[in-house]
């Protein structure tokens, strides 16, 4: 995978989908825009790369939350964000 350290997406916090409703959080360490797949790291250390739509950036407080099977997506925002 070309680490493309340019890429404004490389450092940021995000979420991917490990399956239909299971996600995981860790920091994009490359991306390939030749085929669009990110490697991303968790807390763990633990690699995982997929393509860049199973990806969503939440170091801006933006998050999901499960329900039953359901998917919902909100964005938190701070006092001086509103």
């Amino acid at each position: 995978m070309e680490q493309t350290e340019q890429h404004p997406l490389i450092g940021k916090r995000v979420e991917f989908q490990t399956d239909i409703t299971s996600f995981g959080t860790g920091q994009v360490i490359a991306v390939d825009l030749a085929t669009e797949r990110v490697r991303v790291i968790d807390a763990e250390g633990q690699r995982w790369n997929g393509n860049m739509d199973q990806i969503e950036d939440v170091s801006l407080g933006h998050g999901r939350m499960i329900v039953g099977s359901t998917v919902i997506s909100a964005r938190i925002y701070t006092e001086d964000q509103q």
